[in-house]
């Protein structure tokens, strides 16, 4: 077996169960037609199906009247840029955060660490946070700064169900919207669903879900997986895998089962350079390295 490369994107573990139980999704059950009855049980049951990990802890959610089902986190991510556009608002996020941001905003998304918050602003952050994969050492201070100055906050949770450990506290004034998505956790690339929670109408996005114009296909399987894996699936097959990949390659532990981080001289090469984020954080994605002593584990233990 050969040791895989490291990896710089966020790709979580191609876990094949998990894959291959959304290929056996029974396409003789779906309803093309009842549109209204997935819509409905997708409401019903993501947020419970957020609420019942035992890995970490979830609060605040039934804080938020608006529950509006979407295409990944990444339509509510677009919502809310265009939200702030709208608003005459300057989204601000830390180094280290999803490039994605910066791509859209054509890099009018300044860094908070060179741009301090101020009224008028908005801010944006993930949870796990992109750049480390736990939660940014800044966060408690940046959101209480925002509850301060009256600063909307957007949390991004599209790693959650992939980690451990973490609080997960949407109790806040400042905290306008989270988002959270089914895409890295349950494996559903191919058919994208998660969900905004917003003390916000969402513009178009809500309507379509009135209007009942979705993909009912996607929301149907996004149940399929979540009735067979809990949100804790991933880092209870993983973690002794990942415990052993980190003690070995000598990489710093984080929240997420697929992310580590490079310490000392040795990640300042080269060769880690594309690993760097924003200078800050030497992120690598150990997702194959998991996966790869995970199968060698299994195979010496038959």
């Amino acid at each position: 077996m050969k040791i895989p490369e490291f990896e710089k994107a966020g790709y979580s573990i191609w876990d094949m169960e998990i894959y291959n139980h959304a290929l056996e999704f029974p396409i003789s059950d779906f309803h093309p037609t009842d549109i209204p009855r997935y819509i409905d049980e997708y409401i019903e049951q993501y947020p419970q199906w957020i609420n019942s990990t035992l890995l970490n802890t979830v609060s605040g959610l039934d804080t938020f009247p608006n529950h509006v089902v979407t295409h990944g986190t990444s339509q509510a991510m677009d919502w809310w840029h265009y939200w702030c556009e709208w608003n005459n608002l300057t989204c601000k996020v830390f180094k280290g955060e999803y490039p994605y941001h910066k791509d859209l905003r054509q890099g009018a998304c300044p860094f908070i660490e060179e741009y301090p918050l101020e009224k008028g602003d908005a801010f944006l952050i993930s949870l796990p946070f992109s750049g480390n994969g736990g939660m940014h050492e800044h966060m408690e201070e940046a959101l209480e700064t925002c509850d301060k100055l009256g600063i909307p906050v957007f949390i991004d949770c599209a790693w959650f169900g992939c980690c451990s450990d973490l609080t997960f506290d949407f109790n806040r004034d400042c905290i306008q919207a989270v988002a959270f998505s089914t895409t890295k956790s349950l494996k559903t690339d191919a058919w994208r669903n998660g969900m905004i929670f917003s003390k916000h109408r969402v513009g178009g996005i809500q309507k379509l879900c009135e209007w009942r114009w979705l993909s009912s296909f996607n929301l149907a399987v996004g149940l399929h997986q979540m009735k067979r894996f809990s949100p804790d699936y991933m880092y209870h097959k993983y973690a002794d895998a990942y415990d052993t990949v980190c003690d070995k390659l000598k990489l710093a532990r984080t929240n997420t089962i697929f992310i580590a981080l490079g310490e000392g001289e040795q990640y300042n090469s080269e060769k880690y350079k594309a690993n760097w984020r924003d200078n800050k954080y030497c992120r690598i994605n150990i997702r194959n390295h998991v996966k790869f002593f995970y199968k060698l584990k299994k195979k010496l233990d038959n």
